[in-house]
């Protein structure tokens, strides 16, 4: 047992001394690489070797190279951070002073990102290119220049999203992040797929009309009928005209449904507000045109003479989660 274990750690040690000289190895070939394409005037090319070779074997002369490549590209940001650790930590004298005198030059010339919230709410993460940045809300954080996108969520809230360009050196390019709009409370409610009759309540629409009725009696329910599908269609007209009103509106407010930052929350209100008007206008119009329907048919099959009838009609709305519909039953 013994013979195997000291074997074991012989066996694990030299593997680990092997993995170890090749990433020295590729580090050292990366590095050279990376001057060649200094020389050769190649900055962002040289830079990504520089990078490669520090994650292989990293080395305090590599990242002093790397945040001066950095440099030399204009990633102010990423340059500065590298030379205020060196400044820090570096063992050659020189060079830790030389990555002082880079850092303090570099610094007033940093382009800043400031990101604020106007509404905090509970499990907000606000995200810069995808990455948790929440951190780092309310201070100016240096960034490379660029375009960031820039988002936030939070349970229950529609996510916020927005993009910006940071390019001006020195500069500072604030960000707000607005109130975020609460989600409907019922979104996550199961749905059932099923029709289901709402018990009448009596009335117009919901009761029983039973018991004998005179030969007039029917054109009556139907007149009513008609007459309260006519209505019905008419206010969803109305509600027809509201949604093509507020689509137009959002058009105007943010074209080729793009909107600027400040407009964001007023289009989508917008958006909301035309989808409800037309889904009440498609629901009103529906059973106006098949009450209408209806009411006809009652009033041409009225019979004709002096006979008694005994009429019954049942009109009972149907509501489910695809639409809205009106059963109606009975005996004449």
């Amino acid at each position: 047992m013994r013979v195997r274990v000291a074997l074991s750690i012989v066996l694990t040690t030299a593997l680990a001394g092997q993995a170890f000289a090749g990433d020295k190895a590729a580090g050292e070939a990366a590095f050279l690489q990376a001057k060649d394409l200094m020389k050769a005037g190649k900055v962002a090319e040289a830079c990504a070797a520089f990078e490669k070779s520090q994650a292989a074997d990293p080395q305090l002369g590599t990242e002093y190279n790397l945040a001066t490549c950095y440099e030399k590209l204009g990633r102010l940001a990423s340059a500065w951070t590298e030379f205020r650790e060196l400044a820090q930590r570096d063992s050659n004298a020189a060079r830790k002073a030389d990555s002082q005198k880079h850092a303090d030059a570099i610094q007033p010339r940093l382009i800043k990102l400031l990101i604020s919230v106007r509404a905090p709410v509970a499990g907000l993460v606000v995200s810069r290119n995808g990455a948790d940045v929440s951190s780092s809300v309310g201070i100016e954080s240096p960034v490379d220049p660029g375009e960031y996108e820039l988002s936030a969520q939070a349970p229950g809230h529609k996510p916020w999203s927005v993009k910006v360009t940071a390019q001006q050196e020195g500069g500072t390019v604030q960000v707000t992040v607005p109130e975020l709009e609460k989600l409907p409370v019922d979104v996550t409610k199961p749905v059932d797929r099923t029709m289901e009759p709402i018990p009448p309540a009596g009335g117009l629409g919901g009761g029983v009309v039973t018991g004998p009725a005179p030969k007039s009696s029917r054109k009556l329910i139907g007149l009513s009928v008609g007459g309260a599908g006519l209505a019905a269609t008419g206010v969803g007209l109305f509600f027809g005209s509201r949604a093509m009103s507020k689509w137009n509106d959002a058009k105007t407010l943010c074209p080729n449904k793009t909107c600027a930052p400040e407009n964001q929350t007023a289009g989508d209100k917008l958006v909301d507000d035309a989808k409800s008007a037309g889904t009440i206008s498609t629901v009103l119009v529906g059973v106006g045109v098949a009450a209408v329907a209806a009411g006809v048919v009652l009033y041409v099959t009225a019979p004709k003479g002096g006979a008694v009838e005994h009429a019954g009609l049942q009109v009972s709305p149907m509501v489910g989660p695809d639409g809205f519909a009106v059963a109606a039953s009975g005996h004449f």
